[in-house]
């Protein structure tokens, strides 16, 4: 049996003020997700995660290329490497921790299923 973990982060809308005459309203959303086991099927990973900025795609991650890749031609451009090298170690150590979380869940429900069969 699979489970699938789904974990959505979103930020508080985000204002930029433009030349002291209107502001401009974004949104910035990251979404992770993370299956249990191992999933033997082509372009499905183990855990994933992705940006959004305004919905859409701005960079990318996977459990299988483990890096944090620019899905916008302006982010390549204008940000610097370094930039691109934390945001891997960030997306690695978010990756850790959903399989710590499902690991947790695994005992919960095995708790759960040894304490429902005490009481039959």
């Amino acid at each position: 049996m699979y489970h699938f973990f789904i974990f959505i982060q979103k930020t508080q809308q985000i204002k930029w003020l433009f030349l002291l005459l209107f502001a401009v309203e974004h949104s910035l959303t990251y979404i992770y997700t993370a299956f249990s086991h191992p999933v033997k099927l082509p372009g499905i990973h183990e855990f994933t995660a992705m940006g959004l900025l305004d919905n859409r795609m701005i960079d990318y991650y996977d459990s299988s290329v483990q890096k944090k890749i620019p899905k916008q031609d302006w982010m390549k451009e204008k940000l610097q490497p370094e930039y691109w090298d934390k945001g891997t170690q960030s997306r690695q150590s978010k990756q850790h921790l959903m399989f710590l979380w499902k690991d947790l869940y695994a005992i919960y429900l095995w708790v759960m299923i040894l304490i429902i069969k005490e009481k039959l």
